[in-house]
């Protein structure tokens, strides 16, 4: 769902990673923020599971100016198991362009089958189409030895004859092209469709996508160098009373030329020291992820691209995202100040209270087909997921959240 701010100029593309668990989408998105890094400076959020695998969502805005406008891309990767379907869902909700990134080892071949799929289905549920995004094949880990044949994967996978390119993204090879390609097509997509782009502009456009991805290319981070002092020049700076100039470490080695119970003094204290410091990265590095988690849930929230609400025990709405102000026709503030009761026809409130009497009690997340009504009352069928949010280890319900997938 493209984003256009017609105040500033400003388009926003949703690019989203799909493909089975492990196949390599979160590092392409690394590998990926590492070049973009080197040229802007933008921010990597992800958010951990308390399982063995590590669950990322990955958002990465990538500016490019061009003709007086600035196209963001936002990228995404899914999880890739098979438990998180819903969020998938979710996520692929106003999806401009979808990169699938398969698992190339011949073991893997039915759970990429198994996952173009489920992409199919999860797009459907968004209204989208599998058939008409624009979509870019990936085929990773090429360097192992026992993987399918790219003719396989081909026939297997590439039921549009799209774009692909082989990779081996831990390395870097292949994902700046296999970007590149998505940006353009999905740029050229949303040329085709908005209209406000003139014909004559569109190619320099592309171009212009094209010369600021390519400048990802080549790009390495350059090692840092650090300078060693010379015994002669340490003990100088030593004895002028110089050693703010100079490392612990640099210290410690003079100090045991010297005197060893000075060494040892010297020892101890950085031994606290480094304690001390890392107790205080730890802690910043958990502020640091908390304030990331936030932002990116926020952002998550607002733009998914259907209806979300949560509401308290009483009824109380107390969040309301853009696609809800947009379906039901009430602003923030307004919908802050109403029941959820007042979005449920009369004739589904005693049926909608006892399902949520059960999702309070039962503390599990229930979906119900539900006629819903707006600010006009005009009546919306709609699938709904009621989900508790609880506090202290699970054991107290405190609030409802409410995802609407209209009909």
């Amino acid at each position: 769902m493209v984003q256009i701010n017609t105040q500033s100029g400003e388009i926003l593309l949703k690019i989203v990673y799909y493909g089975p668990g492990l196949s390599g989408k979160t590092t392409n998105l690394q590998k990926l923020h590492e070049l973009v890094n080197q040229l802007q400076y933008t921010e990597l959020f992800s958010i951990n599971t308390m399982e063995d695998r590590t669950l990322f969502f990955d958002l990465m805005p990538f500016e490019i100016e061009a003709l007086n406008r600035k196209i963001k891309f936002q990228v995404y990767t899914v999880p890739g198991q098979v438990h998180y379907d819903s969020t998938r869902r979710i996520i692929l909700a106003g999806a401009d362009g979808i990169v699938f990134v398969a698992d190339s080892q011949s073991s893997k071949l039915s759970e990429n089958i198994q996952s173009i799929n489920n992409l199919h289905i999860n797009l459907r549920a968004n209204r989208l189409d599998i058939k008409t995004i624009p979509l870019v094949l990936q085929y990773n880990k090429r360097d192992l030895t026992d993987i399918t044949p790219v003719e396989q994967l081909e026939l297997k996978l590439n039921f549009r004859k799209m774009p692909y390119f082989e990779s081996i993204a831990i390395n870097g090879i292949g994902v700046v092209e296999t970007f590149e390609a998505i940006a353009v097509s999905t740029f050229k997509d949303f040329a085709k469709k908005h209209r406000i782009v003139k014909e004559e502009d569109l190619n320099k456009i592309v171009t212009k996508i094209k010369q600021e991805v390519s400048k990802l290319k080549n790009k390495k981070e350059k090692p840092k160098k650090e300078k060693e002092l010379s015994n002669e020049r340490l003990m100088k700076m030593i004895f002028e009373g110089k050693t703010g100039q100079i490392k612990d470490e640099e210290i410690l080695k003079s100090a045991l030329e010297s005197s060893t119970k000075t060494a040892e003094m010297l020892a101890e204290v950085k031994i606290l020291k480094n304690k001390l410091e890392q107790k205080n990265k730890r802690l910043e590095k958990l502020l640091k992820e908390n304030e990331y988690i936030k932002k990116f849930l926020e952002s998550l929230f607002q733009n998914a691209g259907i209806p979300i609400l949560t509401f308290n025990l009483k009824g109380k709405i107390t969040n309301w995202n853009n696609s809800a102000e947009k379906t039901f026709l009430y602003s923030v503030s307004e919908a802050k100040n109403m029941s959820f009761i007042e979005l449920i026809p009369r004739d589904n409130l005693i049926d909608t209270q006892n399902m949520l009497k059960k999702v309070v009690k039962d503390k599990k997340t229930i979906r119900q087909n539900l006629k819903l009504k707006n600010r006009e009352n005009k009546e919306i069928n709609a699938n709904v997921v009621f989900s508790p949010i609880t506090i202290e280890d699970n054991t107290k319900t405190v609030a409802i959240t409410m995802i609407i997938f209209p009909e």
